[in-house]
């Protein structure tokens, strides 16, 4: 670290957890002349939306303090304060350098968090509706005749699957584990019912099989996104 004289100020730390776009948690130390730490500080950094702006939450606690440390300590607050109005100027200097078609995109893509949280509302919406479909005949019952599937048989299986893992997923909750089983439940029902009929998908009825197992395996390793219950959970451990 340079301070504002000049003088450099040999720094280490770690990032121990980061929570993109909410959560930064280090740790950082001041070292002296032969490279130890004079210092520990944890550092827990939240961020939040507010009014469309961003609000910035600092917890720091000190320990392992030596008797050398004193004036860096006292400097804490005013070095971080510096540091992020010179951040927040460097950012607003960023922005207004951006216009046009990049400044555009520079917004739709900060969308993509969101994005994923209204892919997987829909899909899994569509997905309780196969479902309910064949346990409930809601909103129709199976072509041609309208039936319901038996609850004690493989199809009935699959339906309680779709619905009660759809309003998971709906929901984002436990959303890695139950996509995973979902998206498993899909290959099988490829395999099984569509692939016989003919290798291609577009002939063998199986394309739904097909993009749902796929998606449900990205929200498998991708989780839920910002709009769940999920990332509440998360967020407020």
């Amino acid at each position: 670290m340079r301070g504002p004289d000049g003088t450099i100020y040999p720094m280490s730390g770690k990032y121990l957890e980061i929570i993109e776009p909410s959560l930064l948690v280090f740790t950082s130390a001041a070292l002296n002349k032969n490279g130890k730490p004079l210092f520990q500080v944890f550092n827990t950094i939240t961020f939040a939306d507010q009014d469309g702006k961003t609000k910035l939450i600092m917890h720091t606690s000190v320990s392992d303090i030596t008797p050398e440390a004193a004036p860096y300590l006292a400097g804490q607050e005013i070095g971080w304060t510096q540091s992020l109005v010179r951040l927040e100027e460097f950012i607003a200097k960023e922005l207004k350098n951006i216009s046009g078609p990049a400044n555009r995109t520079v917004f739709w893509t900060g969308w993509d968090s969101r994005l994923q949280s209204v892919l997987r509302i829909v899909a899994a919406f569509m997905f309780i509706l196969a479902g309910t479909t064949k346990l409930f005949a809601f909103p129709a019952g199976i072509p041609p005749n309208g039936v319901t599937v038996p609850l004690i048989s493989q199809l009935g299986f699959g339906a309680v699957l779709e619905t009660f893992g759809g309003t998971l997923l709906l929901l984002g909750l436990f959303t890695r584990p139950v996509a995973f089983i979902l998206a498993g439940e899909m290959a099988v029902a490829y395999i099984q019912f569509h692939f016989p009929g003919s290798i291609w998908p577009v002939l063998n009825g199986g394309v739904p099989a097909v993009l749902y197992c796929f998606v449900w395996l990205y929200f498998s390793a991708a989780g839920a996104g910002r709009w769940s219950i999920d990332a509440k959970w998360k967020k407020s451990r």
